[in-house]
């Protein structure tokens, strides 16, 4: 179970820094549209969006400022502060 969080991590990871922003605003106003905006997450943007400025692309930070945190579709969406998951990413990194 552990192997596959990772290779979906990392396929997130790799989509997040990987510089295929084009299209992804669209796409994440596409889900809002379709499935409407993430329940249950936490603060409305994450604590300090800035703080990742340059490491997502720009539309995720505008996403969080407008929908907050959480999931959509019972988790198949997932919209988390990425610090939330950096213990994964760093076994992932060490793994590589």
């Amino acid at each position: 179970m552990l192997e596959a969080r990772v290779l979906l991590l990392r396929g997130v990871f790799a989509l997040l820094t990987g510089g295929i922003a084009k299209g992804y605003q669209v796409g994440l106003a596409s889900i809002v549209k379709d499935f409407g905006v993430p329940q249950g997450g936490g603060a409305v943007p994450p604590p300090d969006p800035e703080r990742f400025r340059g490491r997502v692309p720009d539309a995720m930070i505008e996403f969080w400022q407008q929908n907050a945190t959480g999931i959509i579709l019972d988790g198949y969406f997932q919209f988390d502060d990425p610090d939330k998951y950096a213990p994964i990413i760093e076994v992932e990194r060490q793994l590589s």
